[in-house]
């Protein structure tokens, strides 16, 4: 026997397949939580530090790498990067997923507090930019 026959046969249990499927599909719709554009940017914290009269490879040797240092050892850090240029140091710290932002921006002042005697004494104070 093929489906068509079946389907024509037995119309009413069709009907009723497609009326469930209508109203399953309705009521989905209805309860659903979609987002357009869900956020998917990682927990990011920022560090600016300005180093004035310095050049970029001092900045780099005497001012991020001993920060990048200090950071490493934090919690929830997945990934560190840094650009030196005259004058300033930024560093940017990604966490994992689920990270809350307002407590590694915390974590990251308290490392930078502990790390400021390894760090040259005419640095500005370094800022921490939660994103």
């Amino acid at each position: 026997m093929n489906i068509g026959r079946s389907a024509v046969k037995n119309k009413y249990l069709v009907i009723s397949f497609i009326m469930a499927i209508i109203i399953f599909g309705v009521f989905a719709k209805m309860n659903l939580q979609t987002q357009l554009a869900p956020d998917t940017n990682a927990p990011k914290v920022t560090v600016m530090a300005k180093y004035p009269g310095a050049t970029a490879q001092d900045v780099s040797e005497n001012l991020v790498k001993p920060l990048e240092e200090s950071f490493g050892k934090l919690e929830g850090i997945s990934n560190i990067q840094s650009d030196s240029m005259d004058n300033i140091g930024i560093i940017h710290l990604y966490f994992k997923y689920g990270t809350d932002v307002d407590s590694a921006a915390i974590d990251v002042q308290n490392t930078i507090s502990s790390s400021m005697d390894r760090l040259p004494k005419n640095i500005g104070e370094p800022k921490v930019l939660e994103i």
